[in-house]
């Protein structure tokens, strides 16, 4: 089914000449797992691909490592709290300073081999990866707002020059495989030119949790506050860390005039 984000237009540079290459390296050679590099079995891998559409890039033992998030977490921000026992209950940190976000929720752990596969589509230009990851978190998007109203989804965006040096939106990339939302009698849209990245920020890898608070700053802007007033907007990113960048993606919509905003990650970093 055909996806609903588009890419950029922008003009290509070389280095999004390799990543394409890449691409079609990836469609003509034999499949290997892209996290642990073993060949995967093409008749059992593709059977299994209807129920595990990572069952495509992860081998048997790859997927049985994977770690899916479940209860208990906090309501807030989805943290998942690690005695895995008891019920849902606030974080100490949304205790402490309530997100500007209502609700956060991710698929899984941030480690391998969820991290590998991120890694596969962010720096190596493994886009076969992006429609497995994509679907994975479109099934976290039905289980959290299966039943909740949605007006509007925004991808995280790329400054231009990130954009530029890295040939491609990961984000949208993955959301391309979702299904184009259309529940009657009250669409949900996705657009990614809502919220545009005011200024080139650094690589958030390496930052605390102050310095990531500080590098997103003023970050992101609403470039048109109509298509976000009195709406209930949900933001899409790969991998929530500290939740500063999703953090001030939700402040520059709430102060725009969102009514709700919140939050849809692939992962969740502990």
């Amino acid at each position: 089914m055909p996806g609903c984000v588009g890419e950029s237009r922008s003009r290509p540079s070389r280095h999004r000449w390799w990543r394409w290459g890449r691409a079609l390296l990836d469609a003509l050679l034999p499949l290997r797992c892209s996290a642990c590099g073993a060949w995967l079995d093409a008749v059992v891998e593709t059977g299994h691909a209807a129920q595990d559409p990572l069952a495509r890039v992860l081998c048997t033992d790859c997927r049985a490592a994977l770690r899916l998030i479940d209860g208990p977490i906090c309501p807030r921000c989805g943290l998942p709290f690690a005695s895995g026992e008891g019920s849902d209950h606030l974080c100490g940190a949304c205790l402490a300073h309530a997100p500007a976000y209502a609700m956060a929720r991710s698929a899984g752990i941030y480690g391998p081999p969820l991290k590998t596969l991120i890694h596969r589509l962010k720096y190596d230009g493994q886009l076969r990866v992006a429609r497995p990851l994509g679907d994975m978190l479109w099934g976290a998007f039905l289980r959290g707002w299966g039943d909740r109203s949605v007006d509007l989804i925004i991808p995280v965006p790329l400054h231009r020059r990130r954009l530029r040096e890295r040939g491609f939106n990961q984000v949208r990339a993955m959301m391309r495989s979702w299904p184009c939302l259309d529940r009657k009698p009250r669409s949900t849209s996705i657009d990614g030119g809502v919220l545009v990245r005011a200024r080139h920020t650094a690589s958030q890898a390496g930052l605390d949790r102050k310095e990531r608070q500080r590098n997103m700053r003023a970050a992101f802007r609403v470039d048109r506050p109509a298509a976000v007033i009195g709406r209930s907007v949900l933001i899409v990113d790969d991998v929530m860390t500290t939740g500063a960048t999703v953090a001030a993606c939700a402040e520059a919509l709430k102060s725009s005039g969102a009514r709700r905003v919140d939050v849809l990650t692939l992962a969740r970093a502990l």
